[in-house]
């Protein structure tokens, strides 16, 4: 369960509060809020080494962790990296009491109810998914 830089920078700056525009600033400018934007969109996907630690002091991160996202398979972070993401999908699931319902609803189905239940929304994601490297 590795992060994407996308999906990385999305989850530390809506951890952080922070906005494109807050983290341009924190960039000193030196990362557009539109380039930040294209990041969170998955857009720009090979960032020179420059930007990783540029991008990293915005975020007040570690680069070793913008470098490991972009990577795709954080060697040394893996778990560590498996946690935090983990963390986040906790924190979003209890700030969304229709979705931690759900997920109550699934733990007491058995495993095969479970199964065919997940069929149409992984569906649905590969839709979705296919729909927007359409528009892009």
């Amino acid at each position: 369960m590795s992060e994407s830089l996308s999906q990385y920078v999305n989850r530390i700056m809506r951890q952080k509060g922070l906005s494109a525009a807050d983290l341009e600033r924190n960039c000193n400018s030196q990362i557009s809020a539109s380039y930040i934007g294209r990041i969170e969109r998955g857009n720009v996907t090979n960032l020179t080494t420059e930007k990783m630690v540029i991008l990293a002091e915005g975020l007040g991160v570690d680069p070793y962790e913008i470098f490991a996202a972009s990577y795709g398979k954080p060697p040394a972070a893996q778990d560590y990296n498996n946690m935090l993401a983990i963390l986040d999908t906790v924190q979003r699931l209890v700030m969304n009491p229709e979705v931690l319902e759900a997920v109550e609803q699934l733990l007491r189905m058995s495993p095969y109810e479970r199964t065919v239940l997940l069929k149409p929304l992984k569906r649905l994601s590969k839709e979705k998914a296919k729909d927007k490297k359409e528009e892009s």
